[in-house]
């Protein structure tokens, strides 16, 4: 059996620079795109609810693109390890962060509250987990993305009741482009699959920030 890979090494050499380039273009345009979409998000906001919740999702959106771009554009080995790290960190954060308008705004039940609850516990369970294990089990981290984006299914006809049918599509739609991008994001060896894999994910926002803007608010 081959030694896995140190966390170094894995940031030193994970990437062509052409790659890289990309991945750091990629998102630092979803980035942009994240502060343009979270000021508009904060004019159309009317309560003070909306406030905090657009606050909250806008914060863990913004935080994930700026981590992903700044870990991409790091070229300092040690630097881009710990990049690396609060890269796949913030990531539990934009999920518990998008599940807040749907839940708190769109449905406002007590067993939404109660399902928002457990999806930041998890959330925040895997960013200590992260925090102090870091890259030595990678693939749960991807399993674990994945169960949390998907627990919304055990909600899923009380948001239907709270979206349109157009709000309703947009919100599966980001769903499958996010989990479409997870074998690309797995296909470390082939080349640009990590760059599908960003472009994945900006449609994957795109789609639940026009559900939350044009549905939830």
């Amino acid at each position: 059996m081959l030694p896995k890979k140190s966390a170094r090494e894995i940031a030193s050499n994970a990437y062509s620079i052409g790659e890289e380039k990309l991945n750091a273009l990629s998102h630092g345009a979803g980035f942009l795109l994240a502060l343009a979409g979270v000021l508009a998000l904060f004019l159309k906001a009317q309560s003070p609810l909306e406030v905090s919740v657009v606050l909250i999702y806008g914060i863990s959106l913004a935080l994930m693109f700026l981590t992903s771009t700044l870990y991409h554009s790091s070229v300092e080995v040690n630097t881009k390890v710990v990049l690396r790290k609060l890269d796949h960190m913030a990531i539990y954060l934009l999920i518990a962060g998008t599940y807040t308008p749907f839940l708190a705004l769109g449905v406002g039940s007590t067993s939404a509250l109660i399902g928002l609850g457990v999806v930041w516990l998890v959330g925040f369970t895997g960013i200590f987990f992260k925090l102090y294990f870091g890259h030595k089990f990678p693939k749960l981290s991807i399993i674990t993305y994945a169960i949390m984006g998907w627990l919304a299914l055990l909600l899923i006809y009380p948001i239907y009741l709270s979206l349109s049918c157009a709000g309703f599509t947009l919100l599966i739609v980001g769903g499958l482009c996010y989990s479409a991008g997870i074998p690309l994001y797995l296909l470390k060896s082939r080349h640009y699959s990590h760059s599908l894999w960003h472009f994945s994910v900006v449609a994957g926002a795109a789609c639940h920030f026009a559900a939350i803007y044009g549905f939830v608010l």
